[in-house]
């Protein structure tokens, strides 16, 4: 989501961008920096509130998320975005109130028309393969786990760090990679206990949605 808001659009050219990754290995430090540097570029708050509410999403993801409501599914999102961004976007498509175990994600704010964020989790002891120091998706993950009797978890992703999430996931539930990514990549070379399901593009992930929750709610 950050690197669609930089380029000509956003007053920050991609090389500044480039620069700012290799400086920083955590993400959030990057989204820190660049925010700062758009708000010194003079891109204004109603600018990147317009740019995000414009962001393309598929329209069956918004399907999905509608039709898991209808059947009393809960809903979590976990992300290394942070509220700004995802809250932003969920009421651009009128979905802030369906998400209710919770967005996990780095707490920010404005701050007089600047974008402050900073780390979900200041530091973690995780080494799995591609887990952020700042939101171990893990940690969330078995949290979600030990605090609920969910009968079934189905977890969408489709980057490297959601593969500690769904490492702690169990044999009856459900991944759905997104296809290509590193995900299922990794997935592929180290499957988990919980089954893959790969899919391509929205319709894909909502058949496969409704197929996995027709059998556990109808």
């Amino acid at each position: 989501m950050l690197r669609s808001l930089v380029g000509s659009e956003m007053c920050i050219r991609d090389r500044d961008f480039e620069a700012v990754r290799s400086k920083h290995p955590c993400f959030t430090e990057q989204m820190a920096e660049v925010f700062d540097m758009m708000h010194q570029a003079g891109c204004s708050r109603q600018h990147i509130e317009a740019r995000l509410q414009s962001l393309p999403v598929f329209a069956e993801n918004i399907e999905a998320v509608k039709y898991l409501h209808h059947l009393g599914v809960h809903q979590a999102i976990l992300s290394d975005a942070n509220t700004i961004l995802i809250e932003t976007v969920l009421r651009a498509h009128g979905l802030e109130d369906f998400f209710d175990a919770g967005i996990h994600t780095n707490p920010a704010r404005w701050d007089d028309g600047k974008l402050r964020v900073r780390r979900y989790q200041e530091e973690n002891a995780c080494t799995q393969w591609m887990c952020q120091p700042n939101l171990c998706k893990g940690d969330v993950v078995q949290h979600i786990l030990q605090a609920d009797r969910f009968e079934m978890v189905a977890y969408v992703g489709d980057g490297g760090g959601d593969y500690c999430a769904v490492s702690r996931l169990r044999p009856c539930d459900h991944v759905l990679a997104r296809t290509g990514y590193r995900l299922e990549q990794r997935l592929r070379e180290a499957p988990v206990e919980a089954g893959l399901v790969s899919w391509e593009d929205g319709q894909e992930l909502l058949d496969s949605i409704r197929l996995i929750f027709n059998q556990v709610c109808l």
